[in-house]
């Protein structure tokens, strides 16, 4: 066929791909999100029609036609390409896609200084488990500093601590470990030998509480849960040196979320980290502590006490307050909320609340942050296996397999083969059968 002819049947042609590659028109990635809305538009459909078609829910089709940090797999992009009888042209443009956002992220990893600041077009896992390291290094000039030990001081260290938490979003806990833990034994030595005021120190002894903290989470992710006890253990001792109920209470909670893990759900535990925390706390740090307590409450099967915590993390976090709030809970935001309240209505096995919070919420994720994503997909997949709907819980999980490979955590791939195991009665349909070998059990 001519590129004329493609043209006339609205194909995407060879020059098409080619000047999607070009600097004009917002690259390869615009490309392919246009491509596909128009494509789909031409063919008379709405998103949810689209989607029924596919196999998929709106919000993925959406996401596809929306320019974001991460292109849509290479499976949705494929069952769209068929249902929109593409002839393989959207298959191609994401291909291309593919190959210029790696470029990008090569030429980024080129300026590896600049490893905090990494642009949304780039695949970070990769790039931060390489520049990881830049950030131990460039505290040493701090910890060698002669002289006492001032509020300048403690603001470097509250800010370098800012940035190690961030790589949390990207990388899993066997990444990070390490890192944390030799930036909490490097904290506390420089804090023991310190020369400061009271007032110092005891902010100094509260840096030290969120590092064990964070450090704690760390070896949780990577399933070191005696090293992740003691690392929360530690923190809570420092938070009540430093006189800071809010981050005792995080540490506290911390634990109570480790118990349902590990152990059983401690109701008792999560009741308390709000206590401790009490009824002052930022409107972040409320809904926070609620949350959690309401995904206690659902793991022990109490659906009234976790609707009533969850409602309670809403109202908190839409308090105004002028405080600052502490910035371990940065990540604190209505689609945290959502995301909680989805895992803990599919838990109590409720797929009619379940499902459409965490559909919406999940549309929202980006990529990078995989391992997050993998892991609330797994919830989705429960909830929809809840309401009968095989086929789906079976595309969730070769998803959450895509974005769980490579993660340096245990719970995605331990929460994969549950759903797995779930799904092992269906291995006659078609699409399950696909899953099973996509995951490769």
């Amino acid at each position: 066929m001519s590129d004329a002819d493609s043209k006339a049947r609205g194909v995407a042609t060879s020059a098409d791909v080619a000047r999607s590659d070009g600097e004009d028109g917002g690259g390869a990635a615009a490309f392919l999100a246009s491509e596909i809305r128009r494509r789909r538009v031409e063919a008379g459909l709405s998103q949810p029609q689209l989607a029924r078609r596919i196999g998929y829910t709106r919000q993925y089709v959406s996401y596809a036609e929306r320019v974001r940090a991460n292109l849509p797999s290479l499976d949705i992009v494929r069952a769209i390409d068929t249902a929109l009888n593409a002839g393989g042209a959207l298959n191609a443009l994401r291909g291309r896609a593919k190959e210029e956002q790696d470029r990008v992220r090569r030429a980024v990893g080129r300026r590896g200084q600049d490893w905090i600041g990494v642009g949304g077009d780039v695949d970070r896992r990769e790039f931060l488990r390489a520049a990881a390291g830049v950030a131990l290094g460039a505290s040493d000039v701090f910890r060698s500093s002669s002289g006492g030990v001032g509020g300048g001081d403690v603001e470097r260290l509250v800010a370098r601590t800012a940035r190690l938490r961030r790589l949390d979003n990207y990388l899993g806990g066997r990444d990070t470990y390490r890192l944390y833990a030799s930036e909490l034994e490097g904290t506390m030595s420089f804090v023991r030998q310190a020369r400061c005021t009271g007032a110092i120190r005891k902010r100094l002894v509260g840096v030290v509480g969120e590092q064990a903290q964070l450090t704690g989470w760390a070896a949780f992710d990577a399933g070191m849960h005696p090293e992740a006890g003691q690392h929360y253990e530690a923190s809570l001792t420092a938070a009540r040196e430093a006189g800071d109920p809010a981050l005792a209470g995080n540490a506290l909670a911390f634990l109570a979320y480790q118990e349902v893990t590990v152990a059983r759900p401690n109701v008792g535990l999560a009741e308390s980290s709000c206590a401790v925390a009490g009824e002052a706390v930022t409107p972040r740090v409320g809904a926070l502590l609620s949350e959690r307590r309401a995904w206690t409450y659902a793991v022990a099967g109490d659906a009234a006490n976790a609707d009533q915590s969850l409602a309670l993390a809403r109202e908190q976090l839409a308090r105004s307050d002028d405080r600052p709030e502490p910035d371990w809970v940065y990540w604190i935001d209505q689609a945290e909320i959502d995301i909680m309240a989805g895992r803990c209505w599919a838990e109590l096995h409720r797929p009619l609340r379940a499902v459409p919070v965490l559909e919406s919420a999940l549309s929202r994720f980006d990529d990078t942050q995989a391992r997050d994503k993998a892991l609330y997909l797994t919830w989705l997949a429960h909830a929809l296996l809840d309401g009968h709907e095989i086929e789906r819980a079976a595309l969730v999980v070769t998803e959450s397999f895509r974005l769980a490979d490579g993660v340096g955590s245990v719970r995605p791939l331990g929460r994969i083969w549950q759903v797995a195991y779930r799904l092992e009665q269906h291995r006659s349909l078609p699409v399950v059968a696909r899953m099973f070998d996509s995951v490769g059990a």
